[in-house]
């Protein structure tokens, strides 16, 4: 049988930048500890804050992601 679960909670606010959810997403849905096997779906209702999913055990990793985000989408007083 499967169980479905749905968890509305919101994040603590942030600077712009990459950042590590996942021990608040745990620290806020305790049931999820439980779960041995499922699949999580991950929606962000926020119009300038995207979500990417990846391994940190390369930190470099998110460093150079977050540096072509930089390039990519400057912080300016520029609107687009």
């Amino acid at each position: 049988m499967m169980k479905v679960l749905q968890y509305n909670m919101q994040l603590n606010e942030r600077k712009r930048g990459s950042h590590l959810v996942t021990e608040e997403i745990f620290q806020n849905i305790t049931e999820i500890q439980t779960i041995s096997k499922g699949l999580c779906h991950v929606f962000i209702q926020h119009t300038s804050a995207p979500l990417t999913t990846n391994e940190t055990a390369d930190p470099p990793l998110t460093q150079a992601f977050e540096t072509v985000c930089n390039k990519s989408v400057p912080e300016t007083d520029r609107d687009y």
